[in-house]
């Protein structure tokens, strides 16, 4: 089999790692080209080279090919490349006459919005003034009650209902708000407005400058654009600094609980007692147990990740009692299992439920024994792999986490000492 791939480098290191993987698994057939901060690697083998592929992992990934060779892809490289020297001219013209159109447009739009602006401007001055009067006629801890102000845009406690985190919430509320180009920037307006003491347009600029925050006058204009668009219709009268206070006001919001209610349904389903027949015939201890479940107190870590408390809650609370594979089920659940594919779900936890009961890991034996078709094991380590680290990124880390390393971790989180020693003749 054979197969290339077009990777574009993150950092000096991931150039390193895959140099060095290419030696350790080289074969003469196998070739490699790197230009500058990208690289193109043709591999030919009987069996999947897994240190290249983790190596590739690491990248970020452009082209991906298992049937073309990268002779073709060349070829057809060299034909683009022909094909742009012919019309470079045109192109260069091209390209002159959009970017003239953009300052056009950016010239007249701004021209069209001034009042708008000034008017928002107004707004703003005043925002802080008309909110200390509304507060005074409001009960002091109704105003602090997050479900108060969630009543204000329904729209924003939907999305909230639907995120793991704070940061995945506001990043919902960009889509949602079509803010297209100006994402990162809307993105940048929230988190310094979760930074400033009042929220106001002066001290959100303030901290945008000292942050190192590049912005143009009309990329304010945009965002206010794409906030007064969304609400036009709606019979909640919403300001972009109305919206980025309400916002805010989130970051106190417990978004675990809509996954922590499906960890309490799935200790429901598998327990195969109701809550009655568990007093009668647990002990107060395993009673105890059983209720940290659904409100998990204890944390324990996996050495590979980086520190999650929430998913250290939810480690620290495996019950043990329960069969291996509910365990797996369980930890996998609470990294958001369920918003995978159907097929991904599946391989994903026959993969761990078969790796924790293996005295050696080996990912050929593992494969193997998950009932993983070789010509589909490349792709099911890479959805792995994926899943894995877009559930650490969540958390705004740069941590990368090993697929081998997770799996060593779920084995000894969710099994026994004793229950492992059982298994080491597992692989025979």
């Amino acid at each position: 089999m054979k197969f290339w791939a077009k990777v574009r480098f993150k950092e000096e290191e991931n150039a390193e790692h895959l140099i060095r993987s290419f030696f350790t698994e080289f074969n003469s057939e196998n070739s490699i080209v790197i230009r500058g901060n990208e690289a193109k690697v043709e591999i030919i083998f009987d069996n999947p080279p897994m240190e290249i592929i983790e190596a590739i992992n690491h990248c970020d990934v452009i082209e991906f090919n298992c049937g073309k060779t990268l002779g073709e892809y060349k070829k057809d490289e060299t034909e683009q490349v022909r094909k742009k020297e012919e019309t470079s001219e045109q192109t260069e013209q091209a390209v002159a006459e959009e970017e003239t159109s953009e300052q056009t447009e950016q010239a007249v739009a701004e021209e069209e919005t001034s009042e708008q602006t000034e008017q928002a401007v107004v707004e703003e001055e005043t925002s802080e003034q008309t909110e200390q009067a509304e507060a005074k006629k409001d009960n002091p801890e109704n105003s602090k009650n997050p479900s108060k102000k969630e009543d204000e845009i329904p729209e924003l406690s939907e999305l909230a209902k639907k995120s793991s985190s704070y940061e995945e919430f506001v990043k919902s509320v960009a889509s949602w708000l079509e803010m297209d180009k100006k994402k990162e920037f809307f993105q940048s307006i929230v988190r310094a407005a979760g930074q400033a003491k009042k929220i106001t347009w002066s001290n959100i600029e303030e901290i945008l400058k000292s942050d190192g925050v590049n912005y143009k006058e009309w990329d304010k204009i945009w965002c206010t654009k794409k906030v007064t668009s969304k609400f036009k219709n709606s019979e909640t009268s919403v300001t972009i600094m109305k919206l980025i206070k309400v916002i805010v006001e989130y970051k106190t919001y417990d978004f675990n609980q809509e996954v922590r209610g499906e960890m309490k349904e799935l200790a429901e389903e598998t327990s195969g007692q109701t809550e009655q027949a568990v007093a009668e015939e647990k002990t107060d201890e395993q009673t105890e147990t059983i209720n940290e479940v659904a409100a998990p107190k204890k944390r324990v870590k996996m050495e590979c990740m980086p520190e999650i408390p929430y998913f250290e809650e939810v480690l620290g609370s495996v019950d043990k009692t329960q069969p291996i594979e509910k365990r797996v089920k369980y930890v996998l659940t609470a990294m958001g299992l369920k918003k995978m594919k159907t097929k991904e779900q599946h391989e994903i936890f026959e993969i761990t439920n078969t790796a924790v009961r293996l005295g050696r890991m080996d990912f050929d034996i593992i494969f193997l024994k998950a009932k993983i078709p070789l010509e589909e094991s490349m792709t099911a380590r890479m959805t792995f792999s994926k899943f894995i680290n877009d559930f650490v990124k969540e958390y705004y880390s740069d941590k990368k986490v090993k697929l081998l390393d997770f799996l060593k971790d779920m084995q000894r989180i969710v099994m026994f000492e004793s229950e492992i020693e059982s298994f080491t003749d597992f692989t025979d």
